[in-house]
């Protein structure tokens, strides 16, 4: 595992915990999402690679296109 993964994983399960209530009683998980990051100015982008691997690791099977790199 890269040190990024252990890191990242740690970041995850502290920000996991137990899950949310909530969201596990009216969100159903076999439901796929999408997003789509827009700015009315420009902007820098950072961490595109970290913001990548965390939805990695938490579903290998994630797509996600970059449009532009840091």
């Amino acid at each position: 595992m890269e040190p990024l993964d252990s890191l990242l994983w740690m970041s995850i399960r502290e920000d996991l915990g137990h899950g949310d209530v909530t969201t596990d009683s009216v969100v159903d998980p076999t439901r796929e999402g999408r997003a789509v990051v827009l700015s009315r100015k420009p902007f820098v982008l950072s961490g595109s690679r970290v913001f990548r691997r965390i939805f990695e690791l938490l579903d290998p099977s994630i797509q996600i296109e970059n449009f532009f790199q840091d």
